[in-house]
């Protein structure tokens, strides 16, 4: 289990979420995507969302938080946004 810590926020104020990490992380392992850091996450079956601040399941995720350093809010991704 992957457990956010709360009140952590975007640049813009919005505080991240376990569904803002999920889509990161799917998007990171989209090979289309080409990020260096899709092999990283190759132990990572599937990514859920328990609640707000829980994403159960993801033992490979807790090794890789790295990967999240340049998480970027999910509307701002899908517009090809910076990272937070």
């Amino acid at each position: 289990m992957f457990t956010l810590r709360r009140g952590v926020r975007f640049h813009d104020g919005n505080e991240m979420t376990a569904e803002d990490v999920k889509v990161n992380l799917d998007r990171l392992r989209d090979p289309t995507f080409g990020s260096p850091n899709r092999t990283k996450l190759d132990s990572v079956q599937e990514i859920r969302v328990r609640n707000p601040c829980t994403l159960p399941g993801c033992p490979g995720l807790a090794r890789q938080p790295s990967c999240l350093r340049t998480a970027a809010r999910p509307r701002a991704a899908a517009q090809g946004g910076a990272a937070a």
